[in-house]
């Protein structure tokens, strides 16, 4: 299953960048209605991403853990992604990061 529409591209240096923030953020969990840092994250990621010429960029802040990033390229189809961003800070038990 693809997630990523085909005419979306990421560099090597992209596909690093995203895997160390999925990294970052399963190693500093923040219980629900107090992901600051894990918000202040994602602002800064998406206030600094590259973006195709004449592609905008609007970010809303919802509330103080809330955030929607708008990406507007025209009149091309509208998608949405969600995510939760709060976490349970338990102890890893198989090894891995």
């Amino acid at each position: 299953m693809a997630y990523l529409p085909e005419s979306l591209t990421l560099s090597a240096q992209d596909i690093t960048a995203l895997i160390s923030d999925y990294k970052e953020y399963h190693a500093s969990p923040e219980l629900s209605l107090a992901e600051f840092e894990t918000t202040r994250k994602i602002r800064q990621r998406a206030q600094t991403m590259k973006l195709d010429d004449g592609v905008e960029r609007e970010i809303v802040e919802v509330s103080e853990t809330g955030t929607v990033v708008v990406l507007r390229n025209g009149e091309s189809p509208t998608i949405a992604y969600r995510a939760d961003i709060n976490a349970l800070p338990l102890k890893e038990q198989t090894g891995l990061d």
